[in-house]
């Protein structure tokens, strides 16, 4: 992973730092979820109403 850019968001969700660069900020809200698809092998990121395309994470 690189560093994080001086422009990049930052979020801390306790011992866990999540760096979201400002391009893909609006696929970032609230009601954002990780969860293991099991067809995929791997985690895919779910908002309410939709999968964020192309967010996949082994």
């Amino acid at each position: 992973m690189d560093e994080p850019r001086p422009d990049d968001d930052i979020f801390d969700y306790g011992p866990i730092h999540v760096v979201v660069d400002r391009a893909s900020r609006i696929y970032m809200d609230d009601t954002v979820t990780i969860d293991y698809d099991e067809e995929k092998g791997g985690y895919v990121l779910k908002s309410p109403g939709q999968i964020i395309p192309g967010v996949f994470f082994l």
